[in-house]
């Protein structure tokens, strides 16, 4: 057979040995693909390194630090899949958990460490920490449920990094949403407030103009009960007044004295009865201006009740009235002399004004816890329980007639209102009709 027909073998294989692009990029290919797998697995064994020197390094006393270090240490060797990291990760996994007193977790770690163990040193360790966990655990079950709550917990705690961050998004959104509502929240609620303290002043205020609305009013029906009193109650003794003068002339023109000195007493009685008159006019006037001269001091009964009652020895023997005293002159209270004494002053000529003749009056004391009390009781006319819901208002209280036709003003019972007030004091009544009253005043005990 010629050779020169024949091919040879170099000219066979030759074009496959021709340069082509698609050759060199294929081996290019793989050689980076070969070096970035060398190069991650060099990272992870670094970083298993850095994890488990780590979580060796810290004491046992903080124990869940390192036990975490050591889940990350685990992570990275299951990556690897290298049987001596697995081996010596659960084993420090089991170790942590024993102190940690999570025995079933050590049992669960150490029998791992166990089947990928080849040192005979670390198996040795292991079934001693096997052992540990074995005996600890039937001494701390109920503990170790407790230490699997945990270690779910935990686990949890180490997921994913991309879903805690998703999860964090998530936080962050609804806080800023929430914040968001919590803001409109507030804006509605500071613009209904301020709505609702707008109408409160509105309230306040249309209160407050109607209360001087009544004020106004209640000081004009005072004003026209005043000027009434000063019409028609001063009227009676000025009259009185020209009546017994007249008189007075026409007996002495005719010589017959006789009469004189009964209408003296008239004439005294009427002087009497129009000075009481306008020192309540006067004190009622003070009272209401606020002005009246309040000047509390300590005395006793003694030192003033007989000043009050030696006014009275004219009006009472008109009418064959007689006054006992029969308070306990050593009692002292505290209170404006003055105040005191118109107090006492228009509760006695009341007594007399209502009494029958040949009535008694008597002036009683007493004393209970911190106040001390007069007493001014009379057998008279009396009063019904609608007069005496009307007594101490100027502008319901109608004064009746007395028992002899004494005309009053009706002023004197509510100037003692007035005046117990100004003096820290208490006043009541017990009546009925025709038995007679009982007026109490109480001051400060002094």
């Amino acid at each position: 057979m010629n050779q020169e027909n024949e091919p040879s073998c170099s000219g066979i294989f030759f074009p496959l040995m021709q340069p082509k692009p698609l050759f060199f990029l294929t081996i290019l290919f793989l050689g980076l693909l070969c070096a970035t797998t060398l190069l991650y697995s060099q990272d992870l064994n670094t970083k298993w390194q850095k994890f488990d020197r780590l979580s060796r390094e810290i004491p046992l006393d903080f124990a869940d630090s390192a036990k975490v270090l050591a889940l990350k240490a685990l992570n990275i060797a299951k990556q690897t899949k290298n049987p001596e990291q697995l081996a010596r990760t659960y084993y420090r996994l089991g170790a942590l958990s024993n102190e940690l007193n999570d025995f079933n977790g050590a049992k669960t770690y150490l029998n791992l460490a166990l089947n990928l163990a080849k040192n005979d040193t670390i198996k040795e360790a292991i079934y001693t920490e096997l052992g540990r966990a074995f005996a600890e655990a039937t001494v701390q079950y109920d503990a170790s449920q407790k230490e699997d709550e945990n270690q779910l917990l935990r686990n949890a705690a180490l997921a994913d990094d991309n879903t805690i961050s998703n999860q964090y998004a998530i936080i962050l959104a609804g806080s800023v949403v929430l914040i968001l509502l919590i803001a409109l929240v507030l804006i509605i609620g500071d613009r209904s407030k301020q709505n609702r303290l707008a109408h409160l002043k509105m309230s306040e205020q249309k209160e407050e103009i109607e209360a001087q609305r009544d004020q106004l009013e209640e000081m004009n029906r005072t004003k026209d009960r005043f000027f009434g009193i000063i019409s028609h109650d001063m009227r009676g003794p000025v009259n009185a007044f020209q009546g017994l003068s007249a008189l007075t002339r026409m007996y002495l023109d005719k010589g017959d004295q006789r009469r004189i000195p009964e209408l003296i007493d008239k004439m005294d009685a009427s002087s009497n009865r129009l000075s009481r008159l306008l020192d309540n006019l006067l004190n009622w006037a003070l009272t209401q201006e606020g002005s009246f001269p309040y000047s509390p001091e300590r005395f006793t009964l003694k030192d003033r009740l007989h000043e009050v009652l030696d006014i009275f020895p004219l009006s009472a023997k008109a009418k064959s009235i007689t006054i006992e005293d029969l308070t306990d002159h050593s009692l002292a209270i505290y209170a404006d002399p003055n105040g005191f004494k118109t107090i006492v002053r228009n509760l006695i000529n009341n007594a007399i004004k209502y009494s029958q003749k040949g009535d008694a009056i008597k002036i009683k004391s007493f004393k209970e816890d911190e106040l001390v009390s007069v007493q001014v009781c009379d057998t008279g006319a009396g009063m019904s329980p609608e007069q005496i819901e009307r007594l101490f208002n100027l502008e319901t209280n109608t004064s009746t007639p007395g028992t002899s036709g004494e005309k009053g003003s009706g002023l004197g019972l509510v100037l003692c209102q007035e005046l117990i007030d100004l003096n820290k004091g208490k006043i009541g009544v017990k009546s009925e009709l025709h038995k007679g009253a009982t007026f109490t005043v109480s001051f400060p005990k002094g």
